[in-house]
């Protein structure tokens, strides 16, 4: 039987070794470099050999520790190794494992596991926006830039009357009156020129039109949304009928009130004329006779026709007095009249 040298067999069992083999000494100088070691970080035995790992490595601090860490390889490119190590009489045996590979699966598991979770919070988001379109009580419809219907909520089948098969790709122009569906396609152009969010028609009365013909006041707000397709114009368009019908009533209500105070106040007027009318007729039928019944008792307190006794002149005193106290009271009334 042939002799075999343990040396040659101990080296022959490493370099089959999947696992890249290290042995440093104590000094740190590489004492042992496999063949799995050359294959994982890339440099030869010869080049390494008596020299410090030409790469940062931080060993653990306890033998048969282990640890994932990233490396440098001799072309700058990273690589992640599982290192263990152990204690031998001369220094240090470190174990390494390519791991680059399980790492790369693990980070494209957890981006596609990212990608899932985006994609079904993205999934939750268009069904609740969707949720929200149709609990909408306003026709939303989306259009693109030649006016084609390309998105509308169920409402909007209900203001217009229309099936949702009926609108999608027709032209916006169908739900508009037909004196209106020629200058529309202008402003709709000229739109394009500055899409931004805005009523449409400020101080214009805008009328919808159903598909039995029944035209019906609304109101549209108009706003441009970007999308994979380009530009899109969303339309939210109110039915405002109702409005339009209380604004009516307030109206004809103002106006009634206007015709009742214009004829309140001529009423007025009138009651001013009159009692103007009467205090100037009161003023001259209570003051002309009170002047003579105090001129002619004046003319009898002088005793220009005859004298008068104590008991006549006091009468007549009193009448004199009592003629002038209701003289002033009735200038007193008419000034405050």
């Amino acid at each position: 039987m042939p002799h075999r040298d343990p040396a040659q067999f101990l080296r022959a069992l490493l370099d089959a070794s999947p696992f890249g083999i290290i042995a440093l000494d104590e000094s740190g100088e590489v004492r042992l470099w496999n063949r799995a070691a050359q294959t994982i970080l890339g440099w030869s035995e010869e080049a390494v050999m008596g020299h410090a790992p030409p790469f940062d490595l931080k060993l653990p601090r306890f033998p048969m520790d282990h640890a994932e860490v990233s490396l440098f390889r001799n072309d700058c490119t990273s690589i992640d190794v599982e290192l263990r190590t152990a204690l031998w009489q001369e220094g240090t045996v470190i174990i390494l494992t390519d791991i680059s590979q399980q790492r790369r699966a693990q980070r494209e598991i957890a981006a596609l596991a990212e990608r899932e979770r985006e994609a079904r919070a993205e999934a939750r988001a268009e069904h609740r926006f969707r949720e929200l379109l149709d609990a909408a009580p306003d026709a939303i419809i989306e259009v693109d830039r030649e006016g084609r219907i390309v998105l509308l909520n169920p409402f909007t089948e209900k203001m217009f009357g229309y099936g949702r098969e009926e609108l999608q790709g027709k032209p916006l122009e169908l739900l508009l009156p037909d004196d209106l569906r020629a200058i529309h396609a202008l402003h709709r152009a000229r739109y394009w020129t500055q899409p931004v969010t805005r009523p449409m028609g400020m101080g214009l009365s805008l009328h919808g039109k159903r598909k039995d013909g029944a035209l019906f006041p609304v109101d549209i707000s108009l706003s441009a949304v970007q999308c994979d397709e380009g530009f899109r114009v969303t339309a939210i368009i109110r039915d405002v009928t109702d409005r339009r019908q209380t604004e009516t009533r307030l109206q004809a209500l103002r106006e009634e009130y206007t015709r009742d105070l214009e004829l309140r106040n001529q009423e007025i007027e009138r009651a001013n004329r009159l009692k103007s009318e009467f205090l100037a007729n009161m003023s001259h039928e209570l003051r002309t006779p009170l002047h003579t019944v105090i001129g002619f008792s004046e003319l009898l307190l002088e005793e220009a026709k005859g004298p008068l006794n104590s008991d006549q002149k006091r009468f007549v005193g009193h009448i004199h007095k009592d003629a002038h106290h209701l003289l002033a009271l009735i200038n007193e009334v008419l000034d405050l009249s």
